[in-house]
Formats: structure tokens, C-alpha cells, sequence
């Protein structure tokens, strides 16, 4: 079970004539994805009410972050902040500038950027943090980051790599442990508490390699926090204010805050199924896989559909045209995140019409050699495209058919039952059967 975290920058200084339009809730969070040994810090903003109109805008915020320098090093960052990256920044926040040198707040580190970090536990004992900053605003207000209500927007990935793995692995930080996050001890990164001196917080536990901090006074001075913007006319820059004292710990074990497939349908078209779904978070999502059963079988991927772009929820769809008859398929889409990350839909059940199954026929069935297809007769002057696929809905043999020549050579497949399709270009319409091979 996740404890509870360590309160974060818990004291709003409310100041007189301020106004504050919205209120908000952090999330962070801190793993480590193995396929290229990153230690991800993933940070969040919540809008739980929003504002009269149901969405707040952020406008800007600079981002604190602190690391060991002798046990890891930074990689970089990545922002899902589409359009806080313009060349009209809000002017006490400045543009981007990740770290170093002029990012340095010279009123806190005298432009040095590191400092002498003491450590509580044990006591007497200090760690050199190497202190950076990530900038991001504008000051264009169509430019601003759109949090409608009851919504969480992914903002920042920070990330580093261990310099002594062979000696303290993931696991020396807990990094595997799902169970671990911020506010925990002998875990890898924390958030710095504001009663314990915000930038200049003491590490917590000598486990402590990476420190974040986001303030929250109230106070539209201070670039640490979140900023909306309420009059774009007057540059009227209002903070966020923080309405809750924990930081909530997203954890990636149960795919919070990783894409999802929802408000996933199907439907029984002329010629196919049609699957339609909505992402959410959609721009953590690599890519969505379509994926079928029949029956008591297993779920096997028929499709894959690239992810579109966007922060917004986006609309998807596939169409199955296997359309087998008289069966009852089920469907699901499971998504692939850009940290791999694996979330699935729920599942879907369609019943599939029988009306073309009667359609056409063939003989003899089940057959050893060839089949005859007995063609509709309103057809018979066409040229079909005829496709035959497996119980798994793999295409297995593709032929063209005929009046003229209306049988299939099958000595190629296995034993077993087949779905047969049969298509006509000219018409567009599709017929379908069943037969099996002894």
C-alpha cells in the first residue's frame, strides 16, 4: 500500500488584493523504466473544479530540481506543455533556459548552482546537489495549457540515469518497489517541504539523490508555481493556488496517468466491424493495437493504429473487415505507452448478422482438395476477390473466382475450419461462408 507522502510547500500565503481564479492539486511521480535505465520524475497538474468555466489555462511555471551529482546525471527533460515554448515569455518567469549559469537564482545560490544539502538522518552529514531549472511559459493566450474540469495534465518529464548501477541498482532505491514513491525512506527523490526551506530543504535520508520542488505562496513574485492567466488584454497573471497539502503519488504499476483507451464501441457495418474509441492522456500513448477473440480463444492483435496528435482526448477507429458470420467476436484495445506502460479497454461483444452467411455455398464440405463456390446468382457475371482466414483471423489464402471458374485449390492449408470472404470490386458488396479441410 502507497503511504502517505510528505506534504508539499503545505503554506498559501494569501495576499491582500490578489485575486485567484482557479485551484489546483499536484501529482508526482518518480520510476524507473528499465528498457533504457532512465529514472523518469513525471509531474502533474490537477484541475478538480476549475474555474466558472469548467477549464483552467496554465500560462507558465518554473520548474525546481535538484541531483547528486556523484550518483546520477541529468538527461534532459520532456514537456507535454504544447505551446509554453513561444518566444513571448512571461516576463518574471523567462524563457527556457533548462539550467546552469543565468537559470540560477543568484538570491539563493549565488549563481554557483550547487549547494550543501544536510541530511536529517543520520545527522551531521551533507550531499552537494547540483541545482537546475526548467522554464516554461507565454505570454499568448492561445497559446496556454488547457486543464478542463476534473482532468489532470501530464507536465514535465525529467530525466536521469545511475552513474554506479553495478553498486547501487534500481533496487538499492527502491525504484522497483511499487510500494515506494516520495515521502518514503531510502527512496531514490522527494519533494522538498516549504516549511523546511523550499530550495534549501534538508535531504530527508542519506537514500536521497534527486529533490523537486514547485512552491505554492499565492504570490505572483514568485515563478515556482503554477500561473493562469485571466485578463489576456492587461496581462493580468494570476496564480494557481494549491488546494490540496499532499503531493499525490501517481504510481505507473496500476496505469495511473498513463493512456487509456475509452468509451470504446463496435458496430456491424455492410462489409466489417467498425471499432471506435477515444484516448485519454493521449499524449503519452505510442501506439493502440485492435484486438479479437471468438468464442472461448484468446485475444490475438488484428490491427495497429498509430497515435494522433494532441492532449486532448482524440477519436480512433478500425475497421475489421474479416467479418466472419454466425459468430460472436469480442474486442478490445490495448495501449502501448511511450514508457511502455501497457493499459487495455474494456472489452466488447458484438453479434454478427447471418444474413449473407446463406448467401453462397460451397461443396463438397468439408473437402481434401478443392472446393466449388456456388456464386449468387445476380452475381455470377463478376470477377470476386475470394479471402480465406483462419480461426485466428489470419488471411491464409487469397484467389480470384469466377462463373467461369468458380473453384479453389485448398491442398495448400492445414486441417482445420476456415472463413471464406467473398468480395466484388465492382459492386463493393461481400459475401461470406464457412468450410473446413480434412
Amino acid at each position: 500500500m502507497i503511504r502517505k507522502l510528505l506534504l508539499l510547500l503545505v503554506v498559501i500565503t494569501i495576499l491582500q488584493n490578489t485575486s485567484y481564479s482557479q485551484g489546483a492539486e499536484i501529482y508526482g511521480n518518480c520510476f524507473y523504466r528499465s528498457t533504457t535505465e532512465t529514472i523518469v520524475v513525471r509531474l502533474a497538474l490537477s484541475n478538480p473544479t476549475g474555474s466558472n468555466q469548467g477549464q483552467m489555462r496554465l500560462m507558465g511555471m518554473r520548474f525546481g530540481f535538484q541531483y547528486n551529482a556523484d550518483q546520477v546525471t541529468y538527461e534532459g527533460y520532456y514537456s507535454y506543455m504544447t505551446g509554453l515554448n513561444d518566444g513571448s515569455y512571461l516576463p518574471f518567469i523567462g524563457p527556457d533556459t533548462q539550467a546552469g549559469g543565468a537559470d540560477i537564482d543568484p538570491n539563493l545560490f549565488s549563481g554557483t548552482g550547487l549547494r550543501t544539502a544536510p541530511i536529517l538522518n543520520p545527522n551531521g552529514t551533507s550531499k552537494i546537489m547540483t541545482v537546475r531549472y526548467i522554464n516554461r511559459s507565454t505570454a499568448d493566450c492561445d497559446n496556454g495549457l488547457g486543464i478542463p474540469a476534473g482532468t489532470t495534465a501530464i507536465l514535465l518529464d525529467i530525466f536521469f540515469k545511475l552513474k554506479n548501477p553495478g553498486v547501487r541498482p534500481p533496487s538499492y532505491y527502491h525504484l522497483t518497489d511499487p510500494d515506494y514513491g516520495f515521502g518514503d525512506p531510502q527512496f531514490i527523490a522527494q519533494f522538498f517541504d516549504k516549511q523546511n526551506g523550499g530550495h534549501t530543504a534538508s535531504l530527508t535520508d542519506s537514500y536521497k539523490e534527486i529533490g523537486v520542488t514547485a512552491i505554492r505562496e499565492g504570490n505572483s513574485n514568485n515563478p515556482y508555481q503554477p500561473f493562469d492567466i485571466s485578463d489576456c488584454d492587461n496581462q493580468n497573471y494570476n496564480p494557481i493556488t494549491i488546494g490540496k497539502d499532499d503531493v499525490n503519488f501517481i504510481t505507473p504499476i496500476n496505469g495511473v496517468l498513463s493512456g487509456k483507451a475509452i468509451d470504446a464501441t463496435v458496430q456491424d457495418k455492410d462489409n466489417h466491424v467498425l471499432v471506435n474509441w477515444k484516448s485519454e492522456y493521449n499524449q503519452l500513448v505510442d501506439y493502440f493495437e485492435v484486438q479479437r477473440k471468438e468464442g472461448n480463444g484468446e485475444f490475438k492483435t488484428i490491427g495497429l493504429v498509430m497515435s494522433k496528435e494532441g492532449n486532448e482526448a482524440v477519436q480512433y477507429e478500425f475497421k475489421d473487415k474479416i467479418t466472419a458470420r454466425d459468430v460472436e467476436p469480442s474486442y478490445r484495445i490495448k495501449v502501448i505507452n511511450n514508457d511502455k506502460i501497457i493499459t487495455y479497454s474494456d472489452v466488447k461483444k458484438i453479434r454478427l448478422g447471418s444474413e449473407q452467411s446463406i448467401s453462397v455455398k460451397v461443396f463438397p464440405n468439408p473437402s481434401s482438395e478443392n472446393i466449388r463456390i456456388n456464386l449468387p446468382a445476380v452475381e455470377n457475371g463478376s470477377m470476386f476477390v475470394c479471402r480465406m482466414y483462419s480461426t485466428e483471423g489470419r488471411i491464409v489464402k487469397v484467389s480470384n473466382v469466377s462463373a467461369a471458374n468458380p473453384s479453389v485449390d485448398i491442398r495448400s492449408l492445414s486441417v482445420g475450419s476456415y472463413f471464406m470472404e467473398l468480395y466484388n470490386p465492382k459492386s463493393g458488396k461481400r459475401f461470406y461462408t464457412q468450410f473446413s479441410k480434412q
